[in-house]
């Protein structure tokens, strides 16, 4: 598999698999929490490397409650070792009406509105 096609996800990422990902220079990361966006910037920035990476949000439950998605987008974009991409969204598994996806949709849209203007 190519390095620019892999998207690294996944609670628990170690120090270790975030610097052999970044030198690789894989897609991007898909950020779980707070603290991992912040750690991935200090390994990036000690690497003299930017990190692609989206942030995981799931609509109203961890790990990036969507009420502090903004913030942590706009935290991620004064981090010099950062570089956002893009938004991960997981709502669950085994869905079977289509309303949740819609609603996540549309929040993730409104969203998106936030983060270009």
């Amino acid at each position: 598999m190519p390095a620019d096609k892999i998207v690294f996800s996944g609670v628990g990422k170690t120090r270790k698999e975030i610097e052999e990902a970044l030198k690789a220079d894989i897609l991007m990361f898909n950020v779980e929490s707070s603290q991992e966006l912040t750690n991935i910037n200090d390994i990036a920035l000690k690497m003299s490397k930017k990190a692609r990476v989206a942030l995981r949000i799931n609509p109203d439950i961890d790990p990036i409650p969507f009420d502090q998605a903004l913030s942590e987008y706009c935290r991620a974009k004064d981090m010099a070792g950062l570089e956002i991409v893009g938004i991960d969204c997981h709502i669950g598994s085994q869905l079977t009406e289509v309303k949740p996806f819609t609603d996540t949709a549309a929040r993730l849209l409104a969203l998106v509105d936030k983060l270009t203007e």
